[in-house]
């Protein structure tokens, strides 16, 4: 299972190079200056020592005792947390605080996943897909907020110079100790047999809830306290998906018994219920078509027995 690690730290690498790139030429334009491509080949450098890493140990298990299932998982955490950085630093040259939620969130799955699933005797397309969705919804989270103002909640103006550098590197440090932060819980989990579903959901709410925390105080501060809505609903989308996770894995004895098609069916339940939700906001929308319309209500119908269906069979998954 070790060539698994490898081509998904490839892809990853891949990923990251071409997003850096996409995102630093475009910071480079707006800047007058050259583009910036350079720095995806220096952000990928801890993917591809996860990839060695793995390849040279084959602890294919991460079990997180090793010094390879650490430094693997560790260097997972740290290419996120660069990625995550840089990336929403070069979007519009500010931080928006909504990214930030995002982007933290995809990075405590990216280093939750290979954890539960690559140790699970499935085939690769069933044991990758569950990753390979999150990356989807988290790449469609970018398209939206670029497409959109930039809430500036962790920014007074636009990042230059040194207070650039200066707040890339305190997200990704932040971004890094949330990875290392949900590195511990698994071990603890591991080491102690998971003593209840309230320290598995603490550990994987509290690297997510305290820059959410921070995002709201600075709103409230400054009066825009109607901003609260969109951090509210996506810290409850979190807890959604932190409670299956949760009390999948305190069931059994260790995590690696967490069935990755139950997660599956979980994920496939969330996103019908946020397909309900758009579909519901395109009905208010008096301007679209009739057609649009009548299928928005078809759909109203079928989504809410599409996701109880999947939350069904998930309880009998798991």
């Amino acid at each position: 299972m070790w060539w698994m690690l490898v081509l998904a730290a490839a892809v990853g690498e891949i990923y990251t190079a071409v997003k850096l790139a996409y995102y630093g030429e475009l910071w480079g334009r707006a800047r007058g200056g050259e583009p910036t491509a350079w720095m995806a080949a220096a952000a990928a450098l801890p993917l591809w020592g996860a990839a060695l890493c793995a390849g040279w140990s084959r602890r294919a298990d991460l079990a997180l005792g090793g010094v390879g299932g650490a430094l693997l998982l560790w260097a997972a955490a740290g290419g996120c947390a660069l990625l995550a950085a840089l990336e929403t630093a070069f979007s519009w040259g500010e931080v928006s605080g909504r990214r930030v939620l995002c982007l933290l969130g995809g990075c405590g799955a990216v280093v939750l996943l290979p954890a539960f699933g690559m140790d699970i005797p499935l085939g690769p397309v069933r044991a990758l897909t569950p990753v390979l969705l999150l990356l989807g919804g988290v790449e469609l989270t970018y398209r939206r907020e670029l497409r959109r103002p930039p809430a500036r909640a962790l920014a007074d103006g636009p990042l230059r110079g040194p207070r650039l550098w200066w707040r890339v590197g305190v997200l990704a440090v932040a971004a890094f100790l949330g990875g290392l932060f949900l590195c511990c819980g698994l071990s603890h989990l591991l080491g102690e047999g998971a003593a209840s579903p309230l320290w598995a959901a603490l550990f994987l709410g509290a690297p997510l809830s305290a820059p959410a925390a921070v995002c709201w105080g600075k709103l409230v501060r400054r009066g825009e306290s109607a901003r609260l809505a969109p951090f509210l609903l996506r810290l409850g989308w979190m807890g959604l998906l932190a409670l299956p996770l949760s009390d999948l894995a305190c069931r059994g004895e260790s995590v690696y018994r967490f069935d990755a098609s139950a997660l599956l069916l979980w994920l496939l339940c969330l996103y019908a219920l946020a397909a309900l939700f758009w579909c519901l906001r395109l009905l208010r929308r008096r301007e679209r078509s009739g057609a649009v319309l009548l299928t928005c209500r078809i759909l109203c119908v079928c989504l809410p027995l599409c996701a109880l269906l999947f939350f069904w069979l998930g309880l009998r998954r798991g």
